[in-house]
């Protein structure tokens, strides 16, 4: 590593927080990860995190907006540093209103934080739904496919998710 980094999730929301962060401290190397990953990484107390849970190790700076993330941070000790984390419609916004006063951003900046938000809660509204369909009828189908399919059943990676393939036809778990 060369010096400090952004670290943020690979999502719109994370790439206009890494943005909006690099405006503030100057740092141009940015790395996108996602929150499984983020524990996993190499960093120094001079990186900034945004977008993800706390690395929980010395860091610049933390913006976080989600409040699994902020609830586990305050549990275990840590702190944003120079940062800010509260819950809110995206990490862009907690880092938009947290230094406004203090940096000059671009006229766009404002209406690229509110197309953020949109897009955060859209995204979010999406993958809850999902996980509530998910939970309650994903294992029950997927122990009955492989009641059928026994040791004939070869799991194979698809491009909407697991397949289940027997004989020609394959089915989406």
């Amino acid at each position: 590593m060369d010096g400090p980094q952004i670290i943020a999730h690979g999502d719109f929301d994370g790439i206009v927080s890494a943005a909006l962060a690099g405006l503030w401290s100057g740092i141009a190397l940015f790395f996108y990860t996602g929150p499984e990953s983020v524990r996993r990484i190499e960093m120094t107390a001079r990186d900034i995190v945004c977008d993800l849970p706390h690395p929980m190790r010395d860091i610049r700076a933390w913006f976080d907006h989600h409040a699994s993330n902020i609830e586990e941070a305050r549990a275990t000790g840590w702190s944003a540093g120079e940062g800010a984390a509260h819950e809110a419609p995206s990490a862009a916004r907690v880092i938009f209103e947290h230094l406004k006063d203090r940096v000059e951003f671009p006229e766009f900046a404002a209406a690229t934080v509110v197309a953020t938000d949109h897009l955060d809660l859209i995204i979010q509204q999406r993958y809850d739904k999902k996980s509530r369909e998910h939970k309650s009828g994903y294992s029950r189908h997927r122990a009955a496919v492989y009641r059928h399919c026994g040791r004939n059943c070869q799991r194979v990676e698809h491009r909407h998710g697991l397949g289940c393939h027997f004989g020609r036809s394959s089915r989406i778990l």
